[in-house]
């Protein structure tokens, strides 16, 4: 009995359905190959003597392996898309250097198969059945034999020939595949034209497999070969005549599939989820917010409320009223007096559905409503005007964004409970320079990379712009210790008075500094040093400086005075001198060197260079050093920061607060991502050429996608809010927060009229 060779796997063709079993690779023609089929399986030889019992087993002929420990992408065509077409005895073959990687106990991970590839892999894979199944009862009517395979293929497909066990029916009809019984006299050549679509109905087609004769080249007989509709395993094929135009012609590249490039002439169309026809006769989606939404043009709405339910004659359509996206229409027959009434969009306590949901999308996407809703205007889509959306932003999305994070930041601090907690602070201010009004300071989880809390503060609640970073760090701090998170170590950049804080009230937490603001201070004196007549060396040395001391903080494991011996080292190095540093660090760790461009001892380049490495207070921050922890996430959470409130944009202290929050929530829902890999299992990178480098490139890793899911959680709370306070006034009255009076308020009022009167200008006093 054939039986899976993996150990503890028992499938077999008798106790499995839809699971396909494959044969070893030939061990002689393919050595490397079988090599990895018997390390993989890793069963050990049942023979127990001494000199054997570490030897691999040896498979024989009748020996298989079940489908189930190969990944998807191991086949020719993807088992998920075959299954999904119900394609029954479709065979199933292994691509020729497939090897399994699945073994007991462990499955492949959920592959997200983008809509453009399922597409157009839906079609090759339909043409390929339609072609063997008109082959095959060709053949059974021919009475033929299949061709044998031939001996010297390099492949191994003979040897893993999937004996496929599918005992699906027909989903339709409950029957098995009609058999097509065509009567030629001389051998049929088959010509398979391109799938297609009709552009009215948007399904998709396939032309007739048209039968050409050998010996008369007619096409008579190809007409009765084929029914105008078969249904092939479950699969509608609707086939139409040859002269019909190829007309549309719609693979979509939106999806950003690598392995596939449109012709010069094919259309750009974003068809995603049009394989097939979609009956939604008797689908329901429960969640307003993720039933799929169309544009719908008027004259489109006109035509399908044109005609009377009732009678069929001609009716008048009116539209009765419009609320934003949302439009009310009535359809009058004056034959037969009946009046329907027709809704676009479902309504929440009296709201559409759909304002709230275009709101949302704005403020959750971090995209800036004026350009929105401008985009809307440009397309002549009607929607809501800025006033609605401040209402809504300030009834529902603002407290949906404090009630999401608040389950975010639970999480978070969840993971943290029990255990000392290293992590990094740093502020983010909306414009540069001293003239910021509002600045973030956000503290970070630096093992997990969580955002563990967010503070925003506005510059008047302090004295100046360069004081909101202290605040922001005593409340972020207090936030903590309210909830008894166990703070150990903070890392910073080296900022005044945040040094000056840690010191004196925060003893108990050590505070270091992050390695990357030094450095980049350090090379940064020395390009101006190396622009200095006398001093060219040292350009030679800028990076070598401020790598030695990333080098010195890494292996000095935070003790402050061997830190120091390593750093000042550097200004021996540099002239060639490689011992009697220091008590701690006596002599330099590196081998023997090449000639280099070394500086004199005593030269003008020495001496500047000892004023800038042996300056006094940067000696004593570099004693403070992290060791290990840096701020480098937290820099480039930033970003995300600038994405959700960019700087460019002016938002008031609510909505402004809510979009650092909503920075945040992204973070932390995305703070697992993985380098992305190729499909040959390679880790994606790319090369960058930052402005930074000056000419020179940099490598960066390519992550995974970002993951979005809070979006559907935010919309869920929004409308849950509406549900329960179905009022702009009552939302806002329940979710009123106290917020920094406006700047407006601290300035001197004055009336509008006298300001135009009194307006001149340097050019018309």
């Amino acid at each position: 009995m054939v039986i899976c060779a993996v150990v503890s796997c028992k499938n077999n063709p008798d106790n499995t359905v839809g699971v396909s079993f494959h044969r070893f690779p030939n061990a002689q023609k393919k050595k490397d190959l079988y090599s990895k089929w018997i390390h993989a399986v890793n069963r050990v030889n049942p023979v127990s003597t001494s000199s054997t019992i570490d030897k691999l087993w040896t498979p024989n002929y009748h020996s298989v392996v079940c489908s189930e420990h190969f990944t998807p992408d191991s086949f020719t065509k993807n088992p998920c898309i075959v299954d999904s077409m119900n394609l029954t005895g479709f065979r199933v073959r292994l691509k020729p250097d497939a090897y399994p990687s699945l073994l007991l106990g462990q499955r492949a991970a959920i592959q997200c198969i983008k809509p453009a590839f399922k597409k157009r892999e839906t079609q090759r894979v339909l043409a390929e059945a339609c072609s063997e199944y008109i082959i095959r009862h060709q053949r059974e009517n021919l009475n033929t034999p299949p061709p044998e395979p031939d001996s010297d293929d390099d492949t191994h497909e003979e040897n893993t020939e999937a004996l496929t066990v599918r005992e699906k029916k027909d989903a339709s009809m409950q029957t098995d595949i009609k058999k097509v019984l065509v009567k030629r006299t001389q051998t049929d050549e088959i010509v398979m034209k391109p799938i297609q679509r009709s552009i009215g109905t948007m399904t998709d087609f396939c032309e007739k497999p048209t039968l050409k004769s050998s010996a008369t080249m007619t096409d008579d007989v190809a007409q009765k070969s084929v029914e105008t509709m078969t249904d092939v395993a479950g699969v509608n094929i609707r086939c139409h005549d040859e002269d019909q135009e190829d007309s549309d012609s719609d693979d979509s590249t939106e999806d950003e599939d690598e392995d596939w490039l449109p012709p010069v002439d094919e259309s750009d169309d974003d068809c995603e989820d049009t394989i097939g026809e979609l009956d939604i006769t008797d689908h329901q989606e429960d969640v307003v917010h993720r039933e799929r939404k169309y544009i719908v043009y008027e004259s489109c709405l006109k035509e399908l409320l044109s005609s009377c339910r009732s009678c069929h004659e001609q009716c008048r359509v009116i539209i009765k009223s419009r609320l934003g996206t949302f439009v009310r229409m009535l359809s009058s027959c004056e034959a037969c007096g009946m009046e329907y009434s027709w809704g676009s969009q479902p309504l929440t306590s009296r709201l559409p559905a759909g304002n709230l949901e275009v709101a949302g999308s704005i403020l959750f996407t971090g995209a800036s409503a004026s350009k929105a809703l401008q985009l809307f205007s440009n397309m002549n889509i009607m929607c809501i005007s800025e006033r609605t959306f401040r209402n809504i932003q300030c009834s529902y999305l603002i407290p949906a964004v404090r009630n999401v994070w608040m389950e975010y930041q639970t999480a978070a601090l969840q993971l943290c409970e029990g255990r000392d907690v290293k992590v990094g602070g740093d502020a983010r201010c909306c414009s540069p320079g001293h003239s910021a009004k509002y600045g973030s300071y956000s503290l970070m989880d630096l093992e997990s990379g969580m955002i563990l809390a967010v503070e925003l503060v506005q510059v008047t609640e302090t004295e100046n712009s360069y004081r909101m970073e202290i605040e922001g760090l005593k409340r972020c701090l207090q936030n903590l210790k309210d909830r008894n998170i166990r703070i150990t170590d903070l890392t910073t950049d080296r900022h005044v008075q945040v040094k000056s804080y840690m010191a004196k009230e925060e003893t108990s937490i050590r505070h270091w500094f992050d390695v990357w603001h030094v450095a980049k201070g350090i090379f940064k004196k020395l390009q101006l040093l190396s622009k200095k007549k006398g001093c060219e060396q040292i350009k030679d040395w800028c990076h070598s400086i401020s790598n030695h001391l990333y080098w010195a903080a890494a292996t000095s494991d935070g003790d402050g005075d061997l830190v120091e011996e390593k750093w000042l080292s550097i200004l021996n190095h540099v002239c060639d001198v490689h011992e009697g540093h220091g008590d701690r660090f006596q002599a330099c760790e590196h081998p023997p060197l090449a000639e280099r461009s070394w500086i004199t001892k005593g030269s003008k380049a020495d001496k500047e260079l000892q004023l800038i490495v042996g300056n006094k207070r940067l000696v004593k921050d570099v004693r403070k050093l992290s060791p290990a922890q840096q701020t480098s996430q937290l820099e480039a959470y930033h970003k995300t920061v600038c994405h959700f409130a960019p700087k460019f944009h002016h938002f008031f202290y609510d909505a402004m607060n809510a979009r650092v929050l909503l920075a945040a929530i992204h973070q932390n829902e995305n703070t697992e991502r993985r380098q992305a890999i190729t499909k040959g299992g390679d880790l994606r990178w790319k090369v960058a050429y930052p402005k930074a480098k000056k000419g020179d490139h940099t490598l960066k890793a390519v992550l995974d996608t970002c993951s979005y899911e809070y979006v559907d959680r935010l919309m869920e709370e929004i409308f849950g809010l509406r549900r329960r306070y179905p009022s702009y006034e009552v939302a806002q009255e329940t979710f009123r927060q106290e917020c920094p009076p406006p700047m407006a308020a601290f300035g001197n009022r004055v009336d509008k009229g006298e300001a135009v009167r009194r307006y001149r200008t340097r050019f018309n006093r």
